[in-house]
């Protein structure tokens, strides 16, 4: 797949129905996922595995968090081999489904003080089949929109599959932070559940729209050619393993950074910064909310002058700003002014400009008949170091350094990631000059 930095031509549509269709289902696939991450800094670690210490409670909760994160690659394998063996839409709609179950399910468990050890054992399961599902969307929706836009469009189509991850996160924190103003015992009894029970309506909405849309071309094209592949996970590892482990280090920067700004935060940021935890929420859903701007924005500007530049200066950004973000936040405790410059100059300008270019980025590393496979793949595992971001940060603070520890943590896989942009660069340019072949067609192809 080419991806062009020539200007955008105003004649090139894309196709409505399928854009809206990604960019809605992954915006409810994110608001599951971060209402679970918001209530696990904020109370599921209380009410599931209660022990009187914050700190342990929060590395249990995160425990749990991250544990769904292990679930993600094998999601990824199972939704990326039927994916590109019987097309992208049947297992987005799969996907959705076995995500707002395992969220609704979450909303009607009893608690530790109800049923005991079975409580944060019911919970992790939970938890094991939203990764297990997520694995498999952000993939499907991704290839759903980009191999349907037209060329000198791709960045700008993938990018706003990426708004979904803000966005979800914008609903997931207006809905958190509306519930957590209720009276305590009201929310620790009952309220905490409606931000999970809410997600039923949404993945009926999001069925509804995502049934409507049609197979992608691309992948029609490789089926009718007769090209695609016996095991895509076989083949992907052992004709692509390269491209896998550079898209791996194409998600770490733009990973931490918003686990460490939307998660950790919310634990570190009252239990040791002395942040009031509503301003915490509010100030993640402003910058969120700004994010949707700007994401869109990031796509026409790698558009305009070429997407391997533009992701390789946001993450050389995000490496340079590790630092001073802490800096900033430990020298000034409780200053919501710094909070605020804080989350919109880390999350709404710099972190677009790698994450809203993920899409084509991964695209350009694989084939069209491994490309679920391979995308799905690399942006999950990518998602086990992100998910583990908010336990290990929560650890460091048993350190007297923790401060160094964590900026050194963020910049030390932010250096990883402008080395994965580099080399996701030079293979882009070895496919377009056909050094790298287009479609893997080998002895187990489907003939």
């Amino acid at each position: 797949m080419k991806t062009s930095s020539s200007a955008v031509h105003p004649s090139l549509k894309l196709d409505r129905r399928v854009t809206t269709s990604s960019v809605i289902g992954t915006v409810i696939e994110w608001y599951e996922f971060y209402v679970y991450g918001t209530m696990a800094a904020l109370v599921l670690g209380q009410l599931f595995f209660p022990s009187g210490d914050p700190i342990v409670e929060s590395l249990s909760a995160f425990a749990a968090f991250a544990v769904g994160f292990l679930a993600r690659p094998i999601g990824a394998a199972f939704f990326g081999h039927f994916g590109d063996r019987i097309g992208r839409k049947k297992m987005l709609v799969y996907s959705l489904v076995g995500m707002g179950a395992a969220t609704f399910a979450i909303g009607i468990l009893p608690t530790y003080a109800t049923i005991g050890v079975a409580a944060p054992i019911l919970l992790v399961l939970c938890r094991l089949i939203q990764g297990f599902s997520i694995g498999g969307e952000w993939g499907g929706a991704m290839l759903m929109s980009v191999e349907h836009a037209p060329e000198g469009r791709k960045n700008f189509a993938g990018s706003l599959v990426q708004v979904g991850s803000p966005a979800g996160l914008v609903l997931a924190t207006i809905v958190v932070a509306l519930v957590n103003m209720m009276p305590e015992d009201a929310f620790l009894s009952w309220g905490w559940r409606l931000p999970f029970l809410i997600s039923a309506v949404l993945v009926i909405v999001g069925l509804f729209i995502r049934l409507k849309t049609h197979e992608s071309p691309e992948f029609e094209k490789v089926r009718d050619e007769g090209e695609r592949v016996k095991v895509p996970l076989l083949k992907t590892f052992t004709s692509a393993p390269l491209q896998v482990l550079t898209g791996i280090g194409l998600t770490l920067a733009p990973f931490v950074f918003f686990y460490f700004l939307t998660t950790f935060l919310l634990t570190f940021g009252v239990n040791v910064l002395q942040f009031d935890s509503q301003l915490l929420l509010w100030s993640v859903a402003l910058a969120a909310g700004l994010e949707i701007i700007t994401m869109p924005l990031a796509g026409l500007i790698a558009d305009k002058y070429g997407r391997d530049r533009i992701f390789i200066i946001g993450a050389i950004s995000l490496l340079l700003i590790a630092f001073p973000v802490i800096f900033l936040l430990v020298t000034n405790p409780g200053n919501p002014l710094i909070l605020i410059l804080v989350m919109i100059g880390a999350m709404t300008i710099v972190h677009p400009l790698t994450y809203a270019l993920l899409s084509t980025m991964f695209s350009d590393l694989f084939p069209t008949n491994i490309r679920y496979t391979g995308v799905s793949l690399a942006f999950q595992f990518g998602g086990v170091v992100g998910g583990f971001t908010p336990l290990i940060l929560t650890a460091f603070l048993t350190s007297d350094a923790s401060s160094v520890l964590i900026a050194g943590y963020i910049a030390f896989l932010s250096l990883l990631t402008v080395l994965a942009g580099i080399s996701t660069a030079v293979i882009g340019a070895k496919r377009r000059r056909g050094e790298i072949a287009e479609e893997v067609v080998l002895e187990g192809s489907v003939r």
